[in-house]
C-alpha cells in the first residue's frame, strides 16, 4: 500500500456507529440538525406528492430546500468547512447556466421557467446532502427518514394493489361521477379502463414504473446498510464478553416504534378490509396485532441489551430494519412489474458485485477478508441471476401513459377483480416498439434543435410535430438522456452526463480504496442505488419526475458525505464558502422567482380544479335552461357535481334545497342542519329563473377571478385558453346579439394570447382558428373575409403542428371547402375553386392517415 493510502482511515457509516472527532461549535451543530430535520421532512413527504400528479407542490418543496440551503450557507460563511463534491457542483451550476441560455430560445416560456426552478432545487438538494452534515446524528436523521419513507412507500404500494385498487374499481362502478373527482374526467376511456383494471403496484405515484424507480434507490441502500450492520454486529458480539447495564430508553423506544408501525399498518388494513366496522368489534385481533408484538419486542430488547450492550443492539436493529426494508421493496418491485426497473437493478447489482470482487483482490487485508468479499460478490450475482430468472428479458411494461393497442384489453370492461399481469404480458415486446417510436421522434427533435434544444420541459410541446404515425401520445421521451438532448441541446446533455459520470467515478474510486469490508459494503449500497436509478432512466423519465429526481440527488449527495465522513479521506481542501455564497444567492433568487407561479396556483388551483369549476358551472346553467326544464318538475342535480363551483352548503341552499337518499334507498328526505353531505346528496331547484341569474353572475365572477390570477404569471397558455372557455360559456347565454358579439371579440384576444404563449401546440392553434371563424360570422364586409382567411391559416398551422393527426387535417379541409364554396357563390370563382381544391386534398390526406392508423391497429392486434 502506498504512503498516500496509508494515511487514509476507514470512513464510518453515517448514523450507525464510529468514534467522532472534535465537535463544531454549538451554533453550527444546531443549524446542521435543523437542516437535517428540514431535509428529512422533504424526503418523507416528497413521494406522497408525486411531482407529476401534483405539479403545484413542486414549488413548496423547492422553497423548503431553499430555506435549508439559506440556513446552511449562512452558517458555512461563518465557519471554515471543507468543500465536498466540488466538481459535480461546478458542473451542475454550468448545466443550469446552459439551461438559462438555451431558455432564451425556448418554444414555451412557462415550462422552461418552472423547470429552472425545479432543477435549481435539485442542485441545492445535492449541495446540502453532500456538504451540510458533519456529524453521524445529522446524517442518521436524513438517511433514517429515507429508509422509513422507502419502507412506507413499498408497503403502501402492496396495500394499494391488494386493497385500494379493488375498492376504487367498486366505487367507480357504483358511482361513475367519481371519475371527475379522482381523475378529472367524466369519460371512461379505454386508457383509463386499462389503468384502473391492470393489477400493478404504483403506490402514491402516477405510474408503476415511477414506484420502481423510487424502489431502485432503496433496495441497494438497504442491502448495503444491512451488510454493514451485520458485519459490525458480528464484530461487536465477538468483542463483548462482559455483562452490560439495561438501557430503559432503548427498550421503551423499541416497544413504541413497533407499536406505531404495527398500529399504522393495522389501521390501514382494517379501514380497507372492514370499511363499515369499528375496531372494537375485533378487539381480540387488535390486541394480537398491536399489543403482543410491542411487548415481545420490548422484552427482547431488554434481554439483548443486558447481555450484549446497547451498541450491539443498535447494530441488530439496523440489520433487522434494513433486511425488512430490502425484502419489502423487492416484493413491491416485483408487484410493479416494471421490467425496466428489474433489468436496471440487475445490471447495477452485477456492476457492484464485480466492483466488490475487484476491490477485494486489491485489498491488503487478510485472506479471510478477501474470501468474504468474494463471497458477497458471488451472493449478489446469484441473487441477481435468480431475480432475473423470474422476469422476461423485454423492456418495461407499458405504463398508463401509453396507448392500449395490444389486443383484447381494449374491450375489457371495468371489473373489481382487475386484470393480473401474466408471463405473456411480460414477454410482450410491443411496449418496446412504442418506446422506439418515442425515441425516433426524439432524435428528429434533437436533429432540428441540436445546439439549443427546444427549452427545458418542452419535449411534449414539440412531440406532436415529430410524432410517428401510430405512435402513442406521450409527455416524456422515456429516455432522460435523449430528452435532455432535445430540451437543452448538446451542451446541456453533455454536462448532465458529466455530472453523473463524476458521481460514479468518485464512488468507484472510494470503494476501491476502502480497506474495511463493512464500510465498503455501505458505500457500494449507495453507489448501486444511484447507478440503478440512472440506468433505469435510459428507458423511462425518472429525472423529469421531481419526486424521483429528489431521491436520486439525495442519495448521490449522501454518497459523497459517506465517503468523506469525519476521520475519512479528505477529498478537497477548498472551503465550502466558495459554494455557500452562490448557493445563498441562488436559493433567495429562485424563491422570489417562484412566487408569481405560486400566486397563480393559489388563486386557481391545478388544472383539475379550474376545469372542474368550469364543467360544474356549465352543467348548472344547462340544467336551468327553459328547454331543459319540464313543467311542474324541479331540476335535480347531485350536490357533489355542483360543489366545484359552489363549495359551501350555504351557497347551494341559496339556489335550491338539499336532500339526501333515505334509508330505504328509494326516496329522498331533506338534509338535516349540520348533517354531512355525501355522494347521495342532491340539490333540488324549484325556481330556475333566479338560480339561472345567480349561476350567470357566478360565471362572470370566476371569469374575472381567472383573469386576475393570469395577471400574476401571464405566460401559461392553458390559463389563457381557460379564460377563453369562460367567455365561450357566457356567450351561449348572452342576453342579446350585441352582448354575444362583444364576448366573441373578447374571447378572440385570449385565444390569440394562448397561441403567443405556445405557438407550436396544435390545440391552441385550433382554438384560435375557431375564435377567428366565430368573429368572422358576426362581422361583415372586408373584415369578415379577413377573419376567415386568418382562421383558415390557423387551421392549417394546427395541421402542420400535428401532421399525423387525421382530425386536424379533416377540420382544415372542411373549413377550406366551406370558405371556397362561399367565395364561389359570391362571384370569386378563381380563389373559391383553389380553396376547394386545397380542402379536398386535406380531406384526402385525412382519409389516408385514418386508413393507415386502422391498418397499424389491426397489425398490432394480430401480433398482440
Amino acid at each position: 500500500m502506498s504512503k498516500r493510502n496509508k494515511r487514509r482511515t476507514a470512513a464510518p457509516a453515517p448514523g450507525i456507529a464510529s468514534p467522532e472527532p472534535a465537535r463544531p461549535p454549538l451554533a453550527g451543530r444546531l443549524v446542521e440538525h435543523v437542516v437535517a430535520v428540514g431535509l428529512a421532512g422533504v424526503i418523507f413527504l416528497r413521494p406522497w406528492y408525486d411531482g407529476i400528479t401534483f405539479p403545484d407542490k413542486n414549488i413548496h418543496f423547492m422553497w423548503a430546500i431553499a430555506l435549508c440551503a439559506v440556513l446552511w450557507a449562512a452558517s458555512a460563511l461563518r465557519r471554515p468547512d471543507r468543500l465536498r463534491a466540488g466538481w459535480p457542483i461546478l458542473i451542475g451550476a454550468a448545466f443550469l447556466a446552459v439551461v438559462l441560455l438555451t431558455g432564451l430560445d425556448t418554444v414555451r416560456y412557462d415550462r422552461t421557467y418552472q423547470g429552472v426552478l425545479v432543477w435549481t432545487g435539485h442542485l441545492l438538494l445535492f449541495i446540502l446532502a453532500s456538504n451540510a452534515f458533519r456529524s453521524r446524528s445529522a446524517v442518521a436523521i436524513v438517511l433514517g427518514t429515507f429508509a422509513v419513507t422507502s419502507l412506507a412507500e413499498a408497503a403502501w404500494g402492496i396495500i394499494h394493489l391488494e386493497y385500494v385498487l379493488p375498492m376504487t374499481r367498486r366505487d367507480v362502478m357504483a358511482d361513475p361521477t367519481l371519475l371527475q373527482r379522482y381523475f378529472g374526467t367524466s369519460d371512461m376511456s379505454t386508457g383509463l379502463v386499462h389503468r384502473l383494471s391492470i393489477n400493478r403496484a404504483f403506490g402514491s405515484f402516477l405510474f408503476p414504473n415511477a414506484l420502481a424507480a423510487w424502489l431502485l434507490t432503496g433496495i441497494p441502500f438497504a442491502a448495503g446498510a444491512a451488510g454493514y450492520a451485520y458485519l459490525k454486529l458480528r464484530h461487536t458480539l465477538r468483542d463483548s464478553s462482559q455483562p452490560h447495564r439495561t438501557h430503559p430508553i432503548a427498550v421503551l423506544a423499541t416497544a413504541v416504534a413497533v407499536f406505531i408501525a404495527v398500529a399504522f399498518y393495522y389501521s390501514v388494513y382494517f379501514a380497507v378490509a372492514y370499511p363499515d366496522d369499528h375496531w372494537l368489534h375485533h378487539s381480540t385481533r387488535w390486541a394480537v396485532y398491536c399489543i403482543v408484538p410491542p411487548l415481545l419486542s420490548g422484552a427482547a430488547a431488554l434481554f439483548f441489551t443486558r447481555r450484549h450492550g446497547v451498541r450491539a443492539y443498535w447494530y441488530l436493529v439496523v440489520f433487522i430494519g434494513m433486511a425488512l426494508l430490502f425484502v419489502t421493496e423487492l416484493v413491491a418491485l416485483w408487484l410493479s412489474y416494471s421490467r425496466g426497473g428489474m433489468l436496471a437493478l440487475l445490471a447495477a447489482t452485477a456492476a457492484a458485485a464485480a466492483l466488490l470482487w475487484y476491490a477485494s483482490r486489491r485489498s491488503a487485508r487478510s485472506a479471510p477478508a478477501r474470501a468474504a468479499a468474494t463471497g458477497a460478490a458471488v451472493a449478489l450475482l446469484a441473487a441477481s441471476a435468480l431475480w432475473a430468472a423470474h422476469t422476461a428479458p423485454a423492456s418495461a411494461q407499458a405504463d398508463a401513459q401509453a396507448p392500449v393497442a395490444q389486443g383484447s384489453q381494449d374491450s375489457l370492461p371495468l371489473d373489481e377483480a382487475g386484470i393480473d399481469v401474466t408471463l405473456a404480458d411480460l414477454a410482450n415486446p410491443a411496449t418496446m416498439a412504442l418506446r422506439l417510436t418515442y425515441w425516433g421522434s426524439g432524435l428528429r427533435i434533437a436533429a432540428d434543435n441540436y445546439w439549443t434544444g427546444v427549452g427545458l420541459g418542452n419535449f411534449s410541446t414539440m412531440y406532436p410535430k415529430y410524432q410517428y404515425l401510430g405512435a402513442g401520445d406521450v409527455q416524456q421521451a422515456h429516455n432522460d438522456f435523449l430528452q435532455m438532448l432535445c430540451e437543452t441541446g448538446i451542451f446541456g446533455v453533455l454536462l448532465f452526463m458529466t455530472f453523473w459520470g463524476c458521481v460514479f467515478f468518485r464512488g468507484i474510486r472510494r470503494i476501491l480504496r476502502e480497506p474495511d469490508l463493512a464500510e465498503r459494503l455501505w458505500l457500494t449500497g449507495l453507489f448501486t442505488a444511484t447507478l440503478a436509478f440512472v440506468l433505469h432512466s435510459v428507458v423511462d423519465f425518472n429525472f423529469f419526475n421531481p419526486s424521483l429526481a429528489a431521491a436520486a440527488f439525495l442519495v448521490a449527495g449522501m454518497q459523497y458525505a459517506s465517503a468523506d465522513a469525519p476521520g475519512a479521506l479528505r477529498t478537497e481542501k477548498r472551503s465550502a464558502r466558495w459554494v455557500a455564497a452562490p448557493a445563498l444567492v441562488a436559493a433567495v433568487a429562485v424563491s422570489c422567482c417562484a412566487y408569481p407561479v405560486f400566486k397563480l396556483n393559489r388563486m386557481l388551483g391545478g388544472s383539475h380544479d379550474y376545469n372542474a369549476r368550469l364543467a360544474a358551472n356549465h352543467q348548472l346553467l344547462a340544467s336551468l335552461q327553459p328547454e331543459a326544464i319540464q313543467p311542474g318538475r324541479p331540476s335535480v342535480l347531485r350536490a357533489a357535481q355542483v360543489q366545484a363551483v359552489l363549495p359551501e352548503r350555504a351557497d347551494l341552499e341559496r339556489i335550491g334545497s338539499l336532500f339526501i337518499l333515505a334509508a330505504d334507498s328509494r326516496s329522498l328526505r331533506p338534509l338535516n342542519p349540520g348533517e354531512r353531505m355525501d355522494i347521495n346528496t342532491f340539490l333540488i331547484i324549484r325556481d330556475p329563473v333566479p338560480a339561472r341569474a345567480q349561476a350567470l353572475a357566478l360565471a362572470q365572477q370566476w371569469l374575472a377571478h381567472t383573469r386576475e390570477a393570469d395577471a400574476a404569471f401571464p405566460h401559461i397558455p392553458e390559463v389563457a385558453a381557460h379564460v377563453y372557455q369562460w367567455y365561450d360559456l357566457l356567450m351561449h347565454y348572452a342576453a342579446g346579439p350585441e352582448e354575444e358579439a362583444r364576448l366573441i371579440r373578447e374571447a378572440l384576444v385570449w385565444s390569440e394570447r394562448a397561441v403567443e404563449r405556445s405557438p407550436w401546440q396544435p390545440a391552441f392553434r385550433d382554438l384560435h382558428a375557431k375564435a377567428l371563424w366565430r368573429v368572422g360570422n358576426v362581422e361583415s364586409g372586408p373584415e369578415q373575409l379577413e377573419r376567415f382567411d386568418e382562421g383558415l391559416a390557423e387551421f392549417k398551422a394546427a395541421a402542420e403542428c400535428y401532421p399525423t393527426r387525421p382530425e386536424v387535417w379533416q377540420r382544415y379541409g372542411d373549413k377550406a371547402v366551406q370558405l371556397g364554396t362561399a367565395l364561389r357563390q359570391a362571384g370569386q370563382d378563381a380563389r373559391g375553386t383553389e380553396l376547394c381544391r386545397i380542402g379536398e386534398a386535406a380531406r384526402q390526406r385525412a382519409a389516408g392517415l385514418q386508413q393507415e392508423l386502422e391498418r397499424i391497429a389491426r397489425e398490432r392486434q394480430a401480433g398482440g
